[in-house]
């Protein structure tokens, strides 16, 4: 498949409220009645949020989420990526499924670099290996919010193929201005497209910024989101990336180590 539609739907996550969540993804997928093939990222945990108190209470509702998931995936003929607490023989993990209208769950992705300023050290078990997921649509690799800040965690999804990353994240307001610049950076060192969902608005006691954006492999902004809650999405045309790889061939002058 040439062309998609790539979707970030940025709303402001209800903490510890599944079904509020759920109406919210509900009320802004209705502007994507179209039967055109799409892929949908949602933000970080966004069936409960970051609510600790209820973290186990999320991940014994994981399999609920993971249906509602699946049958909204089918519906909307979309691609859908979002994060969730879920319990693993290793702990509760942040795990981002990606869920294929065709093909149901065809990966899943734990949370490697945990934000230890506000504590996801001490509540969640990291993950250890990263994803690329092949779909109907296309071929995804996924991290989750702070791991943009480690490349060495995204290159590997460029290596393995992916021809998408999907960033789920919670970015706050005081650092909106790395997020912008990063997800800028991964797109154009991997030469992909990178599809940003964040939150906005008030969640707890921190302020999100929004901001979700479409990067393609030149590092343009495709769409870009303020902070209110909406859809951003733009239009994606594959073939762009081997356009770009065949003008800059970084992955054919690459030098896989240097001492």
């Amino acid at each position: 498949m040439e062309t998609l539609t790539a979707v970030a739907l940025q709303f402001s996550v209800v903490e510890g409220d599944v079904e509020a969540n759920v109406r919210k993804v509900n009320f802004l997928g209705n502007s994507l009645k179209s039967p055109d093939p799409k892929v949908v990222v949602l933000p970080e945990m966004w069936a409960y949020g970051f609510d600790y108190q209820k973290l186990s209470e999320a991940a014994s509702n994981a399999s609920y989420v993971l249906d509602w998931m699946t049958g909204w995936s089918n519906a909307w003929n979309a691609v859908v990526v979002g994060s969730i607490a879920q319990t693993s023989e290793k702990g509760i993990v942040n795990r981002a499924y990606v869920i294929d209208p065709k093909f149901g769950i065809v990966g899943s992705y734990d949370k490697v670099h945990l934000f230890s300023p506000h504590g996801e050290h001490l509540y969640f078990a990291r993950g250890s290996s990263v994803l690329v997921a092949q779909t109907s649509m296309c071929r995804i690799g996924v991290v989750i919010c702070y791991d943009i800040r480690f490349p060495e965690i995204c290159r590997p999804t460029a290596l393995q193929g992916a021809e998408i990353l999907c960033i789920p994240a919670l970015w706050p307001q005081l650092r909106v201005s790395h997020w912008r610049v990063l997800l800028r950076a991964r797109a154009i060192e991997n030469q992909l497209f990178v599809v940003g969902c964040n939150g906005c608005g008030k969640i707890g006691n921190m302020t999100y910024p929004g901001a979700s954006a479409i990067i393609d492999p030149w590092g343009e902004a495709l769409s870009e989101g303020d902070n209110q809650e909406q859809v951003v999405m733009a239009s994606v045309n594959l073939k762009t990336i081997g356009e770009v790889r065949s003008k800059i061939p970084c992955f054919t002058d690459r030098v896989d180590s240097v001492i």
